[in-house]
């Protein structure tokens, strides 16, 4: 593809201003029509979905048995819904289902149709997400919430969010954890803050991308260290660790995933035969609070009962049978999917997932450059580290329709016919380097 057949810049900019809004405008940006909350990141959503289905219509993107998946996914959860609370009741909730899910992933997937798509998107999203660490860290630093409080005063305090798989509450208090403050900056929750800054970084560091833009991501993605969450700091030492190990693995032939996951394996193994309680108290000691990490294992026992015991359709938005003692809140994304909407949505979403990662592995072991290979190599590792902390936070709100769009991105960067599609520099200030050049021999 030459200077003049570059894909055209329009496509993009319906997930660039969703990208934006997910990640500054917090919960407390909404329109509010009697009992109806259209959040900020709706009022981009649902504008775009009529370029989305001119996209569509126009042949420029083919469904993938990944789609289906997604799609039968938030249609078995839509159908949950109303099975438990009647066809009226459940109108409203149906249609956020379709909206933040199902919206948020075509709109990723018809924006990206090649790397030079996904490079503009990043370069792009770069300046949101350094401002969007930026405010973490002034928070936290400083041990004064800014962003959430500010927002709240101009369109008015949220207390609870209803729309996901389980009851949110969104209140914020002050924790001081390590000597700074626990920051929410622009996110419904610290927790989602620092995975969704995190889960970028590699995407950032393996993209290709030079100059400012790659300097701001990367910045901005670490800065998700401030949410000072055990989730994040995880993320962050997996990201690290998965970066670092994919370097080694290119230096090193004789070194593959094989060998650094089964170094991996056999460690974690050895743990949990030496140490006392095994692999799982090992985790929870390594948390910043340990009586969390106790409050997670009793909510995985209750939860998984919850979903035997309604293992088609759920228990809706109603709260899980568990003792008094024992929140409410359920800390992992595909348990409280499977307790609103029975075992078979998280299990659609999950193959999703699987298949994603596994196409753009295949598409890295095809790439004809080292650029190109580094690109899918770190669109997956970003998916992974979402998958890996899906299993301690649910997504709900901003990080439901970042999870979503990076899940789009993921299976069109998967459901590529060559790893070749590839375009010409987006600009000269933030041009992609490394030459193109056989890398089979490093993958």
């Amino acid at each position: 593809m030459n200077q003049q057949e570059r894909p055209p810049l329009a496509r993009v900019l319906p997930l660039v201003a969703l990208v934006y809004v997910a990640f500054l405008f917090p919960p407390e940006v909404r329109l509010q029509i009697g009992d109806l909350q259209i959040y900020s990141y709706r009022l981009v959503i649902l504008p775009s979905l009529i370029f989305v289905g001119a996209q569509i219509f126009a042949g420029r993107m083919r469904f993938s048995l990944i789609d289906y998946l997604v799609i039968l996914s938030a249609t078995w959860s839509a159908f949950a819904l109303t099975v438990v609370y009647g066809f009226s009741e459940s109108l409203t909730p149906v249609a956020t289902v379709f909206v933040d899910t199902v919206g948020s992933y075509l709109i990723a997937r018809t924006a990206i149709q090649s790397l030079t798509d996904a490079r503009r998107v990043l370069i792009m999203i770069a300046p949101a997400v350094f401002l969007a660490g930026a405010i973490m860290v002034i928070e936290s630093v400083s041990h004064t919430l800014i962003a959430r409080p500010f927002f709240a005063r101009v369109f008015g305090p949220v207390f609870d969010y209803t729309e996901g798989p389980t009851p949110t509450t969104l209140y914020f208090r002050t924790e001081v954890r390590m000597g700074l403050l626990r920051s929410y900056g622009t996110f419904g929750h610290p927790i989602l803050g620092g995975l969704m800054l995190l889960s970028l970084l590699p995407a950032f560091v393996m993209s290709g991308i030079r100059s400012a833009p790659r300097i701001l991501g990367v910045l901005g993605a670490v800065c998700g260290f401030f949410s000072l969450s055990s989730a994040a700091i995880m993320s962050l030492a997996l990201a690290a660790g998965l970066i670092a190990g994919d370097a080694i693995k290119r230096r090193f032939v004789a070194i593959g995933w094989p060998v650094i996951s089964g170094t991996v394996v056999a460690i974690l193994i050895s743990l949990h035969f030496v140490s006392s309680g095994g692999i799982i108290n090992v985790i929870s000691r390594l948390t910043i609070n340990p009586a969390t990490a106790y409050t997670r294992q009793q909510t995985w026992h209750y939860g998984l009962q919850s979903v035997e015991n309604h293992p088609w359709f759920g228990i809706g938005r109603e709260l899980f049978e568990r003792p008094e003692h024992l929140t409410p809140s359920v800390d992992a994304h595909f348990l409280a999917m499977g307790i609103s909407g029975g075992a078979i949505p998280p299990l659609l979403l999950i193959a999703a997932v699987v298949m994603i990662m596994i196409g753009l592995g295949k598409r890295a072991v095809q790439a004809q450059s080292l650029l190109e290979r580094n690109m899918f190599v770190g669109a997956n590792f970003s998916i992974l580290l979402l998958f890996f902390g899906a299993f301690t936070v649910t997504f709900f709100s901003d990080g439901k329709i970042w999870l979503m769009c990076l899940l789009g991105i993921g299976a069109s960067l998967a459901g590529m016919k060559s790893a070749q599609i590839n375009g010409a520099p987006v600009s000269g200030r933030a041009t992609v380097g490394a030459a193109p050049r056989n890398i089979a021999a490093t993958t």
